[in-house]
């Protein structure tokens, strides 16, 4: 039945890990449907320019589909703006939109698109074909939000999926994929994944997440479904078949990244037999992000650091337990964030030094604030390195709509980048704090300075030197770790078989 039916996925961002359109591509797949996927990166500035040879590209690729769909995040909005006014001019095609943006910000969304997408997206996507395929097109798809005429018709959400491991796995089939780049679309070859994704790829055991930060948009997917507060996960089984796959098409790879919310959030069975069943048949260094204090157990560490584990990467967000409970929305007190620290300081010779975001450029802290996170950063264990971020206001997030009802923001600014900090002297302060433990009377001085908040351009100076600094020890961190290093080298004998070059 859907032999000769075609769809595109757009897949807007950064980084080609694009694991949502890569399990609808699967999905669409395995009911006969044949899908494309187009990787799309974009200017530095989270534009795109569709000119000349890259619109007829364009129209020339989509004009046998029988629908398009554009996946991003909030900051990539001008570029799927942009897509979509075009497709929508060119073609006389539905455009889906799905991922977080369309989920957290519906109704805006349909302004441009005419249909998003909440939640998950692979049995709706397939319903929503299935109708056009049979000519009987149906408004009444669950997780589909749909633009009829001036009217907006909110389809209510279907249950999530109980067994994931019923999904294929991810489509890394490259012959249909595409990259669209600097006004020209071309085949995605391999040497574009190599330098896309360098030594890592990016993995995900588990979706759904227990808290509930004012700043993300796992608020809104709550309140959407309470079960995304859950912890779904792929069966051990599953998930390492899936990942040799993966390393299969690609050879490159010699460390994974478990990027999920709540890794060690899984039952301390599911951790064992996960680390039993790595070491066995994978076997490469990992990294997990998304440590949580509260979760964090010496017992699951253990069983991880033995199966590879050399990265942790914990979120902290501020020292002041006022800016985490009554800002923020987390839970975390600062002697939780202290004990984790010196759990992962017992690993110390099988570790690199752990990882902790900080969010910086808070509206809402006063100076009592400032100087519990200066004075924690300051005590927790070193050497440890600091991940910071500028205070962002996403749509959907409690914090946005706090921020537009204080006068903060007007609307959304895509051109906000929240991993670029303000270069002021407190932000300085808080980064050298991460390699230099300076007298507590010192922070307060400068606390009641004028200087604190001023920005000048002998900051931007000391900040590069700063991200100089870093980065070579964080380079020099992967380097030094034996297990690292050995994977690298079987690896490079991987490469040289396969004939991948840079």
């Amino acid at each position: 039945m859907h032999k000769k039916i075609q769809i595109t996925l757009f897949c807007i961002g950064s980084n080609f890990t694009c694991i949502g359109p890569r399990r609808i591509s699967a999905y669409l797949k395995s009911k006969g449907i044949r899908t494309r996927i187009v990787f799309v990166t974009g200017n530095s500035d989270y534009s795109i320019s569709l000119e000349g040879d890259c619109k007829k590209q364009l129209a020339d690729m989509l004009k046998k589909d029988i629908a398009v769909g554009i996946s991003f995040t909030s900051n990539y909005l001008k570029i799927a703006e942009a897509l979509t006014c075009f497709i929508k001019d060119a073609l006389p095609i539905p455009v889906i939109w799905g991922g977080v943006h369309a989920t957290v910000s519906p109704e805006e969304s349909l302004g441009i698109c005419d249909i998003a997408c909440l939640g998950e997206g692979e049995e709706p996507l397939l319903e929503f074909i299935d109708s056009l395929v049979n000519l009987n097109k149906s408004n009444q798809i669950r997780n589909l939000w749909i633009k009829s005429g001036d009217q907006i018709i909110k389809n209510s959400q279907r249950p999530l999926m109980d067994n994931l491991d019923e999904l294929p796995c991810q489509d890394y089939e490259i012959e249909n994929h595409f990259i669209l780049k600097k006004e020209k679309i071309r085949q995605l070859e391999i040497s574009d994944l190599k330098k896309n994704f360098g030594f890592s790829l990016t993995r995900m055991m588990t979706f759904g997440c227990p808290f509930r930060c004012a700043y993300c948009a796992n608020d809104r997917y709550q309140s959407l479904d309470m079960r995304y507060s859950q912890i779904r996960h792929y069966s051990v089984n599953y998930f390492i078949n899936e990942t040799k796959y993966i390393l299969n098409k690609l050879p490159f790879i010699s460390y994974l990244l478990f990027d999920d919310d709540a890794f060690l959030g899984l039952p301390q069975e599911v951790i064992q037999e996960f680390c039993e069943k790595y070491k066995k048949e994978i076997g490469l260094p990992f990294g997990i992000g998304g440590i949580k204090a509260e979760i964090l157990k010496k017992e699951k560490l253990y069983m991880l650091v033995d199966a590879g584990l050399i990265t942790v990467r914990m979120g902290i967000q501020s020292g002041s337990e006022r800016v985490n409970r009554q800002v923020f929305k987390r839970h975390f007190s600062k002697e939780k964030n202290i004990e984790a620290a010196k759990i992962f300081k017992l690993f110390k010779n099988k570790l690199r030094p752990p990882f902790y975001d900080i969010i910086l450029d808070n509206p809402w802290e006063n100076r009592a604030d400032k100087l519990a996170t200066l004075e924690l950063l300051r005590e927790l264990p070193r050497p440890y390195f600091l991940n910071v971020f500028s205070l962002s206001f996403f749509p959907g997030t409690e914090l946005y709509e706090r921020a537009l009802k204080e006068g903060l923001i007007n609307a959304y600014d895509p051109l906000k980048q929240y991993h670029k900090i303000r270069k002021n002297f407190l932000n300085l302060l808080m980064l050298y704090t991460s390699i230099l433990k300076f007298p507590r009377s010192f922070y307060r001085r400068f606390l009641d300075s004028k200087m604190i908040k001023e920005e000048k351009k002998e900051y931007v100076f000391f900040y590069y030197i700063y991200v100089f600094i870093n980065l070579f020890s964080r380079l020099l961190s992967y380097y030094t770790n034996y297990k690292f290093v050995l994977a690298k080298i079987r690896k490079i004998g991987k490469e040289i078989t396969y004939g991948i070059s840079d």
